[in-house]
Parts: C-alpha cells; structure tokens; sequence
C-alpha cells in the first residue's frame, strides 16, 4: 500500500505528511463464500491486525472494518515533542480483481489520542493506493511463490524468502 493523502489528524497528520508516497507492507487473508468476503489483514507498518466483510462482483471487491484485534498504531512523535496514539475508527477497501491480481484504495478513519486522555483531540483520515497479487496455496508454480503464509493455517507463519526490497523500512509510522 502507498500512502497518498493525509487529512487532519491534529499533529501526527502533519508528521504523517511527510510519509506521503512512502509503502507499508500488509497480508491480508480474503475468504470468498459466493459473492460475500470476509478478510483479515495485517499491517507490518502500524502492527494492526483487523477483520472486514465485504462483497465481490463484477470484478470489484469492497471491504469494511468490522473489528481489531490489535487497532492501534503509535506513538507518534509530534514535531513539538509531544506524541499521539492512533485508534483506527473506520476503514473502506474498494478495488478491481481480474485473474488473480488487482488494484484499489483503502481510506481509514483514526482518533488521535494524546497520552492521558481518553477523549480524541483530532480524527486523521489517511488515504491509500495499492496493487496484489494472489498467492496461492499451494501455489501452482512453487517458483513463482512469494510472500508469507497468513496465520490460521495449520503450519503457522512462515515467511519465504527476504522481506520486500522495496519497503525498508516499512510503514508510515516509523
């Protein structure tokens, strides 16, 4: 995924602005049921892990957060010296998908917090872009096969080969 706009956010959206353009790496497990998607996606970013729901057709998919299991991101480091903590609030997928592959936007909703105090300062809106492949397993061509086995499956996590060169490091919170 690559960040493309930030919005509000009190001042982690202004430290956030920086980190325009910049990649965050996410495995995302979609279950399909006829036209119905369930999803769990985790970002190696921010470290959350979230479920959606969602529907397919005519090649589109959309998602919507339905709960967290870890829905926080932070601290972030305010350019005063103060930090914020970030709770995802909302979050929409909408994308293509033709053959495996496909492209989309991801918008997520985020209360600011500052340390303390439970009541949100600010919401930050932050926008992104991102293209997938599919990963299947067990691939149809082992030699063609990247990336990390998503967890629920009987052998656990195993990450195939070196991190994405692309992404180092990951994330707009670091």
């Amino acid at each position: 995924m690559t960040l493309a706009s930030v919005s509000g956010g009190d001042c982690a959206g202004a430290t956030l602005q920086a980190a325009v353009g910049r990649r965050d790496m996410v495995t995302t497990a979609i279950h399909q049921n006829g036209s119905s998607l369930s999803a769990e996606v985790t970002s190696l970013g921010n470290g959350t892990t979230c479920s959606f729901s969602g529907s397919t057709g005519g090649g589109t998919i959309a998602l919507a957060l339905t709960s967290c299991q870890s829905g926080q991101a932070g601290p972030i480091q305010c350019a005063d010296g103060t930090t914020r903590t970030l709770q995802l609030a909302a979050e929409n997928v909408s994308g293509t998908v033709s053959n495996g592959a496909g492209s989309g936007t991801d918008v997520s909703t985020w209360n600011v917090l500052r340390s303390g105090f439970p009541s949100p300062v600010s919401v930050l809106t932050l926008s992104t872009t991102f293209t997938w492949i599919e990963d299947g397993l067990p691939a149809s061509n082992f030699h063609n096969f990247t990336g990390t086995v998503a967890p629920g499956y009987q052998d656990g996590v195993i990450t195939i080969g070196p991190p994405e060169p692309f992404c180092t490091a990951c994330g707009w919170f670091r």
